[in-house]
């Protein structure tokens, strides 16, 4: 790259992160997302994304079985009550 390409690039990211700062906040989670954004690496906003997809789909997987294991049985299992104090 040269000197100039690299400068023209950052004049452009300034440009980008002006015109947010000038955008009026109309959500807190613009306000939690420029500071996560800011204080988090893009590469590890990516690792928590993946993490949060895969344990969804762990969840998913969970309940899946369940469901379909009491769909195999035709009845419901035995349910037991437990009380909460």
């Amino acid at each position: 790259m040269t000197d100039q390409t690299v400068l023209e690039a950052r004049i452009k990211e300034l440009e980008a992160r002006l015109a947010r700062l000038e955008r009026p906040a109309d959500r807190i989670g613009d306000q939690i997302e420029s500071v996560i954004r800011t204080v988090v690496p893009d590469e590890t906003r990516g690792h928590m994304r993946a993490a949060w997809r895969e344990q969804l789909m762990a969840l998913r997987s969970f309940l899946d079985h369940w469901i379909e294991s009491d769909r195999l049985d035709g009845a419901s299992p035995a349910r037991e009550r437990i009380e909460v104090r």
